[in-house]
């Protein structure tokens, strides 16, 4: 749920940290499933792949395989279909690791909250820098694009995010404090 949090590294492109990233989430998750819990990996994962898009990414991922054949640039084709299978992982032990979960609500409440918040402060404390700092803020500066890396973006993240606040607020599952602050 933190790919978005990842820091650029100085990289060029943002996807390669994050798909460093989800590599390392993913081994930790073999490492956890396998040698921690010790179960058998493939065992545990059966269930998540009994998911109807789970298998239909899976079949996308086939299809991207098979077309490496009539490939014209086959390093950037082959960059690509890495990326796929290490979102196919990612989903495959995303999908075990919520099944697991017993109150889902509570914790996908924390999870927006926590992401929510992280968010508003990536563009906040620079804003209410640039104030102390200049005077007045820099009107669509870069600085405030936070961990998106666009001000759009960072706009239409906080914005899907604030109808599952109030959700949370209605149905009393979500802290009143803590969704009004």
């Amino acid at each position: 749920m933190s790919v978005g949090l990842v820091p650029y590294f100085s990289a060029a492109d943002i996807v390669v940290p994050q798909i460093l990233y989800l590599n390392l989430v993913n081994l930790s998750a073999i490492i956890y499933v396998a040698f921690i819990l010790k179960k058998n990996i493939f065992k545990e994962l059966s269930e998540s792949l009994k998911n109807l898009g789970l298998v239909f990414y899976f079949l996308f991922f086939i299809w991207s395989s098979i077309t490496l054949i009539n490939s014209i640039n086959l390093s950037e084709s082959l960059s690509i279909l890495t990326e796929i299978f290490t979102y196919l992982g990612s989903f495959v032990f995303l999908i075990y690791f919520i099944s697991e979960i017993s109150n889902i609500k509570r914790v996908f409440f924390y999870i927006i909250l926590s992401l929510l918040i992280i968010e508003v402060s990536s563009v906040i404390v620079p804003y209410f820098s640039e104030i102390i700092n200049v005077g007045a803020p820099n009107q669509r500066g870069q600085i405030y694009r936070g961990y998106t890396g666009n001000i759009n973006v960072m706009a239409y993240i906080l914005l899907i995010k604030l109808p599952f606040l109030v959700y949370f607020q209605i149905t009393k599952q979500g802290n009143y404090k803590l969704n009004f602050f």
